[in-house]
């Protein structure tokens, strides 16, 4: 019973990390980023209302929304541990699953609303004046090379592992679950690699100082990182746990990297060491 029990400890963590700890650092990040916009700017967003209590209110449903989760989670906690003798094992690794989607949704919604806010600042053509910068803006300014060397060494060993475990193994996987972890962990590889290239060639953020995107992104990319990194990792020990005889503990695995997840989501809206004010 003891997987059970640290599964469920799991579990309440990700509902304090993703519905408690995480709307509230989300709050401040946004309200301290709307004061950098000038006021001409924000009525182009919210025409006719007053932009800051606009903000306020889009705010106060998000976190609204994260408190009926969090109390719509506990009471699965409850149902999970008072049904759990047959929930045991692979039963019970939908639910976190299912529960992290429910608490994307309010997450999805401000995103949708803040890419027709971005639409609407370019339409505007209002750009901050700024001054020339000379510094290089490439993979290394953001993330240390060390960094990056042992996540790309991370990647081919978990292809080796997983090549290794479908061809040469004893007891071997089959290729249609090896082949599709390698493609997820590769694709995952890419996302991060492309996202990050955008973030430094593409197309800016309306009203983003050169420094504010440096500063952010590098954050970004660092937790990214550490993402990619701990999903190879759960990915590895989704194999290894049921070849050693231990598939029950799958949902505490599962849970866990959940955590680790809602743990990054956290850091990444921690706000940059230094506040840059729009002129």
């Amino acid at each position: 019973m003891i997987e059970i029990y640290s599964f469920f400890a799991m579990f309440a963590l990700q509902i304090l990390a993703l519905s408690v700890v995480f709307p509230a650092r989300f709050v401040r990040y946004t309200r301290a980023k709307a004061l950098e916009y000038p006021a001409e700017v924000l009525a182009q967003v919210y025409p006719g209302v007053d932009p800051l209590e606009a903000t306020e209110k889009l705010l106060m449903r998000f976190r609204i929304a994260h408190r009926v989760i969090a109390v719509s989670g506990l009471a699965l906690l409850g149902w999970m541990a008072a049904n759990a003798p047959p929930l045991t094992g692979m039963k019970m690794m939908i639910f976190p699953i299912l529960f992290l989607l429910l608490q994307m949704l309010p997450m999805v919604f401000l995103t949708v609303t803040g890419l027709r806010q971005i639409a609407t600042l370019r339409a505007a053509s209002l750009e901050r004046k700024r001054k020339a910068t000379l510094q290089p803006r490439g993979l290394f300014d953001l993330i240390s090379p060390l960094r990056a060397a042992v996540e790309v060494a991370i990647y081919f060993a978990f292809v080796a592992f997983v090549l290794y475990l479908v061809h040469v193994a004893a007891n071997p996987i089959p290729a249609s679950l090896g082949y599709p972890l390698i493609g997820a962990a590769t694709a995952g590889l890419s996302l991060q690699a492309a996202w990050i290239y955008w973030r430094l060639h593409g197309r800016k953020i309306p009203l983003e100082s050169p420094a504010d995107r440096m500063s952010t992104t590098g954050m970004q990319a660092k937790h990214s990182v550490y993402g990619t990194t701990s999903t190879v990792v759960f990915m590895s020990v989704v194999i290894l746990l049921p070849r050693m005889g231990l598939q029950d503990w799958l949902p505490f695995a599962l849970s866990t990297f959940l955590v680790l997840v809602a743990l990054q989501f956290c850091a990444s809206v921690t706000l940059p060491p230094r506040s840059h004010t729009v002129s």
